[in-house]
C-alpha cells in the first residue's frame, strides 16, 4: 500500500446545514480531504467524513471580512465551504488542496526522487 503524505493539517471551520459553522480537525492526506471532531486522528470514532480530491476539483476563494476567510471546494459529489481566522491559513489550505487534486507529493519533484532511489 502506498503511503498517504500529509499535505497539510489543523483546525477549520465546515459550513454545515443550515449555516452553521462546525470546527473540525481537518487532515490533508493521500487523496482526500478528512474531518475530525478533535485532534485524536488514531480514533475512528472522532472521523466526520473526507472530501476526494480528484483533477476535477475546483476551489474557489471567497472575498470576506476581517477574521472570516473562506473557500470553497466542489468535486462531483457537492460543494463544501470551509473558511479560515487568518488568510495565511486559508491560502495555504487552497495550496495543499490544489496539489493534492493534481496528485502531486509534498516536496514535489524532490520527494519522488527519492520514492524512485528506496
Amino acid at each position: 500500500m502506498a503511503e498517504l503524505y500529509v499535505f497539510c493539517e489543523g483546525s477549520m471551520q465546515k459550513k454545515e446545514a443550515k449555516g452553521k459553522w462546525v470546527t473540525y480537525y481537518c487532515v490533508l492526506r493521500g487523496d482526500r480531504l478528512w474531518c475530525f471532531i478533535n485532534k485524536d486522528t488514531k480514533n475512528p470514532h472522532s472521523l466526520v467524513g473526507s472530501i476526494k480530491m480528484t483533477n476535477t476539483t475546483q476551489l474557489k476563494k471567497h472575498k470576506t471580512k476581517e477574521g472570516n476567510y473562506q473557500f470553497k471546494i466542489r468535486n462531483d459529489r457537492g460543494e463544501y465551504r470551509f473558511r479560515c481566522s487568518y488568510t495565511n491559513d486559508r491560502d495555504r489550505w487552497l495550496v495543499e488542496i490544489g496539489k493534492c487534486a493534481r496528485g502531486e507529493i509534498p516536496g514535489g519533484a524532490f520527494m519522488q526522487q527519492q520514492q524512485q532511489q528506496q
